[in-house]
């Protein structure tokens, strides 16, 4: 359940990436395995040290895109009150992978999906590249699981591939969603 109203200050955070190899699993069994003991999810430093994010969804977590693991990925939602904004960041995942924990402004995502709904276009995790400041190839890929999670709800696999996606049919509608947070937040 997300927690509401959690300040959270970005200059309190140190690591920028995490180092460990990512692990491929031969026969995964995609059960909850996310281990709380562990730093998996630890937050790191953000790219806007001076704004102060509203906590929404403060320990999201998304499915890997990849068939050969059952790990996962995990996210913070944040808003700004100032500039009532949405901004959503990588925390962390299970089998390592490096990424960027710097805080990304949805309406930077939005801007390329939004043309890919009109579109009805099939894209590749790449197209999401343009919203990270350099970092790992992995940033895409691990941000597209997030945007494919149940929570998010505003890419789905296309039938073709499972590392391609499409905008869900109800993009729109889980978009004002997500969009609400900020509302709620005035």
């Amino acid at each position: 359940m997300p927690k509401k109203n959690e300040q959270h200050n970005p200059n309190e955070d140190q690591n920028d990436h995490e180092s460990n190899a990512e692990i491929m699993q031969d026969e995964p069994h995609c059960e909850d395995n996310h281990k709380e003991e562990g730093d998996e999810n630890k937050v790191a430093k953000s790219a806007s040290p001076e704004i102060q994010l509203d906590i929404v969804i403060a320990d999201g977590k998304a499915l890997k895109l990849s068939p050969k693991t059952c790990n996962h990925v995990f996210y913070e939602v944040g808003v700004n009150r100032d500039e009532q904004a949405l901004y959503i960041r990588l925390t962390g995942n299970e089998g390592g992978g490096l990424h960027s924990k710097r805080w990304i402004a949805f309406d930077d995502i939005f801007e390329i999906l939004d043309e890919c709904h009109k579109q009805q276009c099939i894209i590749k995790s790449t197209l999401l590249n343009p919203v990270f400041i350099g970092g790992s190839q992995n940033n895409a890929g691990f941000m597209a699981a997030v945007l494919r999670s149940d929570d998010i709800a505003l890419l789905r696999k296309t039938e073709k591939d499972i590392f391609t996606h499409q905008t869900t049919i109800e993009y729109e509608d889980n978009k004002a969603l997500l969009l609400a947070y900020v509302d709620g937040h005035k």
